[in-house]
């Protein structure tokens, strides 16, 4: 057993977890490789917390890697509603919105993250 999977069985039952611990564990889950994992922990502290923008900008990009582009988009826009000036966010869902083929979405974005 590595580092990360003694980390991860430290935790113990995730719904008893903080917010914090919570994304330490989907953190640890996504480093050992364990996406669908790590995207569950990042969910349930989502939901534990709502509006927490690193978070959702956590599950966006596992949902991206997972190649789920909608659901990553909306995890994506919770991050921005959160804090609208997460560059990271808007690259990642601009890419999530061209991955979804959704074009003309995916260019307004870009033109919203890049500088003039």
């Amino acid at each position: 057993m590595g580092a990360p999977e003694k980390a991860i069985a430290h935790y113990g039952a995730p719904e008893s977890l903080s917010v914090d611990a919570l994304t330490r564990l989907g953190d640890l889950q996504q480093h050992a490789g364990h996406l669908e994992q790590a995207a569950a922990m990042y969910r349930l502290a989502a939901e534990k917390k709502p509006g927490v923008a690193d978070v959702q900008l956590r599950l966006g990009i596992v949902l991206g890697w997972l190649g789920r582009p909608s659901e990553a988009a909306t995890a994506l826009r919770a991050a921005l509603a959160a804090n609208p000036h997460l560059r990271t966010a808007e690259l990642y869902l601009a890419r999530m919105l061209f991955q979804d083929g959704r074009f003309a979405d995916a260019v307004v974005e870009y033109r919203r993250a890049l500088p003039p």
